[in-house]
């Protein structure tokens, strides 16, 4: 693990302590999201969370020299988010692999379910509600300080990889149009 990927991993975790055992230990949104009955921005942001990880993933895939056990904490990332994600970055070689065009197909179709996510958040959720929560819920803190931690991660790693890196500052997708257009690019 390179020193920003430490510094993050280890910030991350002294926060999420410290709002656990200080702030909100338990979590009601959960529960409501299970039950189909939360607010649509929250379980949509809770769905994003899931799609996340497969950006992470692609980029280990295809951008990162590997090792035996290397993608276990990408795999991991489903589950532990930046948790996982960041302990898997070790600052290595970075490669570039080609990708055959039923990945390519996948990776539009992963950006495009991302984008619409995004919009149903905000045009059927109501996001102060959600944000209100911020303070509130364990969960909706600690998940939201993971993908704003996630979406930093990927504009650095769109700056270590891609001319445009500034694609990027599109949460999320302006990562996987990257990694998407570079492999046009390569054919």
């Amino acid at each position: 693990m390179n020193k920003i990927a430490f510094s993050l991993w280890l910030s991350l975790v002294i926060y999420t302590l410290i709002y656990v055992l200080f702030v909100q230990p338990e979590s009601a949104i959960l529960l409501d999201i299970l039950n189909g009955v939360a607010d649509p921005f929250a379980s949509s942001f809770f769905n994003l969370m899931g799609l996340v990880p497969l950006y992470f993933l692609l980029d280990y895939i295809f951008f990162q020299s590997h090792s035996k056990l290397g993608i276990l904490p990408y795999l991991l990332g489903f589950v532990g988010g930046a948790f996982s994600i960041l302990l898997g970055y070790k600052g290595t070689q970075i490669t570039k692999r080609s990708i055959n065009k039923w990945v390519q197909l996948l990776m539009m179709i992963l950006i495009i379910f991302t984008g619409l996510t995004l919009l149903q958040a905000f045009i059927q959720g109501q996001p102060s509600i959600f944000f209100n929560q911020f303070f509130q819920d364990s969960l909706v803190g600690i998940m939201t300080i993971d993908f704003m931690v996630l979406y930093g991660w990927s504009i650095y790693r769109s700056k270590q990889l891609f001319p445009q890196w500034y694609v990027a500052f599109i949460p999320i997708i302006g990562f996987g149009l990257l990694m998407l257009f570079n492999q046009i690019n390569k054919h």
